[in-house]
Parts: C-alpha cells; sequence; structure tokens
C-alpha cells in the first residue's frame, strides 16, 4: 500500500521502531519490512477513525498513545487498539480546547503536552495536574446549570444526582454527560423560582427540599407529585419555613432542622411529634442546650443524632433520647461555635467543621476536640463540608478552595484556582460523595466534581534559575565591571560594594501549576537555618557585613515535592576603604606607635615618679636627719641647761650667804657712811640673784613646771625697793632714773619673785639701749577698762 498523500506534515517514530508519517490525506506507518504502508484515514459514521485527514503533527506519550494535530480538533491514536479518541472544543466545558485547527504538539520531559492551534495561541495539557471539573451557570444554556449558587446535592440514581440553588431551583445532573435538567417546580403546583437550602432522600425514595422562606417540600421518587408543608400553629405542624437541613433516623422518623425554629421531629405521615427547641412552650417540646439556628443534623452508627448551630457549637442526642451532651469552646475546646459540617468517618471518628475554627477531630476518651486550622496547613479555617473518600482522607471544601486532609500523617494538600477549583467561597452543606467514589463540592460560582482515586502526585522535581538581581531597586545587566560579568542565570558570583542593598529573584522550572511552587532559602554565613519563602520568588537582603556568603535557594512543586539539589551562587560584599587591609595595616601601625609613644610615657612617667620618691626620700632622710640634729641639740641644750642650772644652784647658795650679812650689817648699821656700799653689794647680789632664778625659771619653763605663787605686799614701796637696785648704774651711765606713781602704797597679792624679774629685765633691757644722758622713767598708774583694751 503507497502513502496516505504526498504532502508529508510530520514523522514520528514509536517505541517499536515503526515510523509514523503525517499527511495531507491521512495517517501512514511504515511496515517492519519497509514494504508498504498502513493508513488511517478519516471514515465517515466511524467513531474510532480520524477525525480529519490533515495531519498537522504527531507526538508519542510515554503511554504509547500517538497525539495528532489535525484541523479537525485533537485526535489520540491509541497504538494497541488502533481506535482514536477526538478532542475539540465544548462550550460546556471552560478546560476544551480553544479552536480546532491544531497546529503543534509537543510533548516534554514533565509530562506537559504543549498545544499549537491556529489564531488560538498555545494550550496546555498537564498529566501531572490534579484537575477538579468545573461547572458554571450559563441561562443561555437549556441543559446547563441554571443559577451560580449550588447549596445542595442528592442521590437520586448510580448515574444522576439531584442539584440544588438558589433562586434557579431543582435540577438533575446526569454525570456521564454532565448535562442538566431542570425539573419544572410550577407543574408541581409550587411556587417558583424558590431558594433552596437543603437535599435528603429517605429510605422510601423521597425527596425531601428544605427551602428559605417555603417550608419543607416532598416529592415523590417520579417527581410528579409535590407536597410543601408550611410554618402552623399547631403543635403537629412546622414552626418555621426557613429549612436549612433534614436527616432520617434509624427509626424512620424525619428529623428537620430550622432557621430559628430549633428542629421538628416529623413520623412518616408528616406530623411534628415532638421538637426540640431552646425554649420549652408546649407539651411536645424538649429542652436543647443549643440556639434554634440549626445548621446540620446527623446520626452516627450508634444511633445517636448529632445537631450543629450556628453561634452555640453542637450538641449530641442519645440513641434512647435520654441525655444531651452539649459541645462547645468554653467546655471541651471546639474551635468556633458557628458550625457547618459534621462527618463520621470510616473508623468511627466524628469531625466537625465551623466558620472560623477550621477542622475539629472530637477526642471521644476525653470529650474534647483537637483542632487542624490554617496553623497545620488548612487552606482557609471556614470549613463549609467535609466528604471522606474510599482512601480514608478528608475532602474539606472552604472559603478559599479544596483541601485534602491525610488522618494518618495529619497533613493538608490544597487546591485552588489554578487546579480548576471555582474562585469563591462554598456553600455551607453542600457535598456529596457518590458510590463510585466521585465528589461533588457546591459554591457560589458553581459546582465542582472529581474522582480522588484518579487523582496523582505530581513527582518532577522542579530546579531554580536566578532571573533578576537589583541593587538599590535598578536592575543589573551582566558587564565586565559591573557586579555581574555574565547573565543572571548562570553567573558565578556577585560583587557588591559596602552597603549596597540588593534582592535576587528565581524561578522553579515546573510548569505544573506553577504559582503553587513553593520555595525556600538560606544565605550562608548570615542564615543559620532555611528559610521558607512560601510562593515568594524574591528574596532582599540589606547592610551585609564585608565578606564572602553563598545564598541558596531549593523549590518544591505544586504538590510538596522538593528538590534536595539547590541552586546557589556567590555574593561578596567588598569592604569599604577603611575596612581593607591597608586600612588594617595602617590602623596596626597606628596602634603599634600609639602603644609605644604610651609606653615611652610610662616609662618618662615611672622614671619621674621614681625621682619624686627618690627625692621625697631624700627629704625624709633629711628631716629624719634634722630630727635627729635637732634631738642632739636639745639633748645638748639640756645637758647645757642643766649644767647652768647645776651652776646656778652653786651660785645661788654663796650669794644667799652674801645677801644675808649684808642686810644683817645694814639692819646694825643705819644711818651708818657704809650703808650706802653695803646697799650697793645688796642691789648687785640682789641681780646676780636674779639672774640666778632666771636660770632656774628657763628650766622650769622647758620643763612645764613654771608657775605663779601670789603672797599679799605692798607694790609701790617693791618696785621703789627693784629701781633703787639700778642707782648707782644710772650714775655710771648718766642717766636719769625716775619713778613716778599715783599710789602713795598699793596693797595686793602678786608672785614677788616673778615681778621683780620682769622689772629687773625691763630696766635691764632700758639701761642696755638707753644713750647717755637719757632718762628712763618707771610710771604705776590705774588704768581704766577701755584703755586697758587699747593697750592690749
Amino acid at each position: 500500500m503507497h502513502l496516505a498523500g504526498t504532502m508529508v506534515k510530520s514523522l514520528a517514530e514509536d517505541d517499536n521502531g515503526n515510523i509514523w508519517i503525517g499527511t495531507t490525506s491521512g495517517l501512514s506507518m511504515l511496515k517492519p519490512d519497509g514494504m508498504g504502508f498502513e493508513n488511517y484515514k478519516h471514515i465517515p459514521g466511524d467513531l474510532n477513525s480520524l477525525s480529519n485527514n490533515i495531519v498537522q503533527s504527531i507526538a508519542l506519550s510515554k503511554n504509547g498513545q500517538l497525539w495528532l494535530g489535525t484541523e479537525d480538533g485533537l485526535n489520540v491514536f491509541d497504538l494497541r487498539t488502533k481506535k482514536v479518541m477526538v478532542y475539540r472544543p465544548n462550550p460546556r466545558n471552560p478546560y476544551s480546547l480553544r479552536g480546532t485547527s491544531v497546529k503543534y504538539v509537543y510533548i516534554d520531559r514533565q509530562g506537559i503536552y504543549w498545544l499549537g492551534l491556529y489564531r488560538e495561541g498555545i494550550n496546555k495539557f498537564d498529566s501531572n495536574l490534579n484537575l477538579f471539573n468545573l461547572i458554571r451557570s450559563n441561562v443561555f444554556d437549556v441543559y446547563g446549570l441554571n443559577a451560580p449558587v449550588v447549596t445542595a446535592f442528592a442521590h437520586k440514581d448510580n448515574t444522576n444526582i439531584y442539584v440544588a440553588t438558589e433562586g434557579g431551583g431543582l435540577s438533575i445532573f446526569n454525570r456521564n454527560t454532565a448535562l442538566f435538567h431542570k425539573v419544572d417546580l410550577k407543574k408541581l403546583g409550587l411556587q417558583s423560582p424558590v431558594p433552596l437550602m437543603s437535599l435528603f432522600v429517605s429510605s422510601a425514595n423521597k425527596l425531601y427540599v428544605g427551602t428559605f422562606g417555603y417550608g419543607l417540600i416532598v416529592m415523590d421518587s417520579t417527581l410528579t407529585k409535590a407536597t410543601s408543608f408550611r410554618k402552623t400553629n399547631n403543635d403537629s405542624g412546622l414552626n418555621s419555613d426557613e429549612i436549612f437541613c433534614t436527616t432520617q433516623d434509624k427509626n424512620g422518623l424525619i428529623w428537620v432542622g430550622t432557621n430559628g425554629g430549633g428542629i421538628n421531629v416529623m413520623d412518616s405521615n408528616h406530623k411534628v411529634v415532638f421538637r426540640y427547641t431552646s425554649k420549652v412552650q408546649s407539651p411536645i417540646d424538649r429542652k436543647l442546650p443549643l440556639n434554634n439556628y440549626i445548621r446540620f443534623i446527623k446520626e452516627d452508627r450508634f444511633a445517636n443524632i448529632w445537631v450543629g448551630s450556628h453561634g452555640s457549637g453542637v450538641a449530641m442526642i442519645s440513641a434512647n433520647k435520654t441525655i444531651i451532651k452539649h459541645y462547645n469552646e468554653l467546655n471541651s475546646g471546639l474551635q468556633g461555635d458557628v458550625t457547618q459540617a459534621f462527618l463520621e468517618d470510616s473508623k468511627g471518628r466524628i469531625w466537625i467543621g465551623t466558620a472560623g475554627g477550621g477542622l475539629n477531630l472530637l477526642d471521644q476518651k476525653s470529650g474534647k476536640f483537637i483542632n487542624f486550622s490554617e496553623r497545620n496547613g488548612l487552606a482557609n479555617a471556614v470549613v463549609d463540608a467535609i466528604v471522606e473518600d474510599d482512601n480514608h482522607n478528608l475532602w474539606l471544601s472552604t472559603n478559599k478552595g479544596i483541601s485534602r486532609f491525610d488522618p494518618k500523617t495529619q497533613k493538608f494538600s490544597n487546591y485552588g484556582i489554578y487546579n480548576g477549583v471555582q474562585n469563591n467561597n462554598f456553600i455551607r452543606g453542600a457535598a456529596l460523595k457518590c458510590k463510585d467514589g466521585e465528589i461533588f463540592f457546591g459554591g457560589a460560582e458553581g459546582m465542582n466534581y472529581f474522582n480522588p482515586a484518579g487523582f496523582r502526585k505530581n513527582k518532577n522535581v522542579p530546579s531554580v534559575l536566578f532571573t533578576e538581581l537589583k541593587i538599590s531597586n535598578n536592575l543589573i545587566e551582566a558587564s565586565e565591571d559591573g557586579p555581574i560579568t555574565d547573565h543572571i542565570s548562570v553567573a558565578k558570583r556577585i560583587d557588591l560594594d559596602y552597603k549596597q542593598n540588593f534582592s535576587l529573584s528565581f524561578v522553579s522550572v515546573n510548569y505544573t501549576a506553577p504559582e503553587q511552587n513553593r520555595y525556600s532559602y538560606k544565605l550562608e554565613g548570615f542564615n543559620k537555618e532555611w528559610i521558607d519563602a512560601g510562593t515568594a520568588k524574591t528574596v532582599s537582603y540589606t547592610n551585609l557585613d564585608p565578606g564572602e556568603y553563598v545564598f541558596h535557594v531549593r523549590a518544591s512543586n505544586n504538590d510538596g515535592i522538593g528538590n534536595t539539589a539547590e541552586s546557589s551562587i556567590k555574593i561578596i560584599v567588598h569592604p569599604p576603604w577603611w575596612r581593607t587591609i591597608y586600612a588594617y595595616a595602617f590602623y596596626l601601625l597606628a596602634i603599634a606607635g600609639t602603644l609605644l609613644y604610651i609606653r615611652h610615657r610610662g616609662i618618662k612617667n615611672l622614671e619621674r615618679k621614681f625621682a619624686l620618691v627618690q627625692e621625697k626620700t631624700k627629704i625624709e632622710q633629711q628631716i629624719l636627719q634634722d630630727r635627729k640634729e635637732a634631738e642632739r641639740l636639745h639633748e645638748l641644750d639640756s645637758l647645757k641647761i642643766k649644767f647652768l642650772t647645776n651652776l646656778s644652784h652653786e651660785f645661788r647658795t654663796p650669794l644667799s650667804l652674801i645677801l644675808g650679812p649684808v642686810e644683817k650689817l645694814l639692819s646694825q648699821e643705819e644711818g651708818d657712811g657704809k650703808n650706802a656700799s653695803l646697799k650697793i653689794v645688796k642691789r648687785n647680789a640682789r641681780r646676780l640673784l636674779n639672774l640666778v632664778n632666771q636660770i632656774l625659771d628657763f628650766r622650769k619653763i622647758e620643763e612645764n613646771e613654771l608657775k605663779i605663787n601670789n603672797a599679799k605686799g605692798e607694790l609701790v614701796s617693791f618696785i621703789a625697793d627693784v629701781i633703787e637696785s639700778f642707782n648707782d648704774l644710772s650714775e655710771r651711765k648718766s642717766i636719769c632714773l625716775s619713778f613716778q606713781t599715783q599710789f602713795d602704797s598699793y596693797p595686793t597679792e602678786f608672785d614677788h619673785d616673778k615681778l621683780e624679774r620682769v622689772l629687773f629685765n625691763l630696766l635691764s633691757n632700758a639701761f642696755k639701749f638707753t644713750p647717755s644722758g637719757g632718762t628712763i622713767t618707771v610710771d604705776l598708774k590705774k588704768i581704766s577698762t577701755l584703755s586697758r583694751k587699747k593697750l592690749f
């Protein structure tokens, strides 16, 4: 057989060595023996044939498929079965092809399929990305979702599920075709549109629809009959038209949770048999330790009823309805009393989702809750619904995407808009798991659905490239004399001046949800530990000390698979001039010179101090010598005085012996001419005795033994007698000596001896310093007190 066409567009070789040729007239495979071709063309009506004969591009995938780009969509050719799967644009699927003309197909080493489309840019299919199916509302599509806010789901059969919306009514979603069939409530005699709040299918296959403001609607399985139950004043009727949740217990009773009316429990005939309410007002009312704003009612495997409220926590009503346990923030550690979601998992564990408190696990032994929130990796602390998959992982819808929680490892994996998750809040309680494991979550932007069994981890380990260097917020290009000599992506080092602030940007070479790549870095020489940068791709440093550093960065992909190998670049911060080796040499010399100068000054100071000490020692020695000399002289003086004293005693005795006979002679020969000579002898003897006494007194003064000895006497005659002793001296020196007194006599007490010596000394000095022909006058008179003060 010949080649399918003569105009060849592409060539490829499969793992078996077969050559595939794409032409404008179909696909051909060269036979192994080289003796012909096997041709594959479009066959009208055959869904397993090519969609178009113009094969623009061929790429071989790892799983043994040929990806063919044609003028009528993408054809995936199975090499084993020789069947073709065709992919074309689908307006109902936001992730379908953007156009039909596929010009080029390329499959990279990470398993990402890149499609070049005519006038539609590049389309990417990533086999590593866990993608959630997303259906948004489209009012122009009669088989599409007819309202954006999906509030509840319920099973219909293995193929179909019920979908409730806010304002769009009730629809049936076909899981095989992904098409909706709208249930016409008006034909059932119901008001439409009605804001639907909850869905529940009973054991009798009846559909219970909770509404906001329109009570409870009950439909049969054929959806041909419907009954509406509204608020009444009778005890057997509902006490509220705002129905937020419905369930059926093992006894067949229908539990209806209301927004403000508590719980209404109905029998099979839909009559209220009793209520649980915060305020008991009728015989059928039972006390409930919650407020009346009920958000979920669930029955566990032991027939206990779990009730969640908006603002007062959770209550557990025992199977026999005799015990009610209340759990809230205060008594059990439940994080958040605004409860949103409930799950009893396959192991019997109780999980509670709250608005703001995250995920809470009840420790049934202690009655306390264990909390898992954003600090543990949860995408957001507002948990709207909880579902368990077949691998016992928990799936949570939150206000920031969908989280998967592994109870074994207690780790979260988060999925957002890059995984196809709607970019809006999810709706409380809007979740459903089908028997085949497919999970549905309803939100304010439509609904997401997926099967966790098809999810796998992205095992592509991302490498990191440096993309940009900025210094002082200025982009740096490579230059010979610049901080980098090569482009930053291949540069080995960065040279920086002192105090230059810089930032490094980097990126992970991973195209599977690159926005979810996470980075950690460390500046060796500055950071001791690795720093988690999250999804940030730029790091800044300021005021680094001069030295050599090495910047390390590593990345992990969207599934947290990290690269143990890291990218690194050396960073050298050059010192300023005053911190260079020459500056330090100068500092060393200056310090050495200063130390030498200080040492020199110290030596001089020591020499000066030593000289002062020597001088002081000499002075002290001189003082000591002077003191010893003074002591010696004093001792010598003492010896002299002692000698004079002894000599004076020797003189005193002869003088006393002279005075005695002279006085006797004077007393016997009064009036004799000899008396004048005797008186002269007496006066001179007395003067000599007085001198001797003065010498003796000097000794007493030194020894502090001289004392005043007063005795009665007549002062005038005493002074005249002393003056008379100097008459002969006055005659010899031709000095006139006179005595003047105001008193004829003046009897008083005085020390005769001391006064006589004073007068003798005064007159002796007067005669010594008075020239010949002069006058010496002794004047005795009484002076006033004022004059005495002036005198002294």
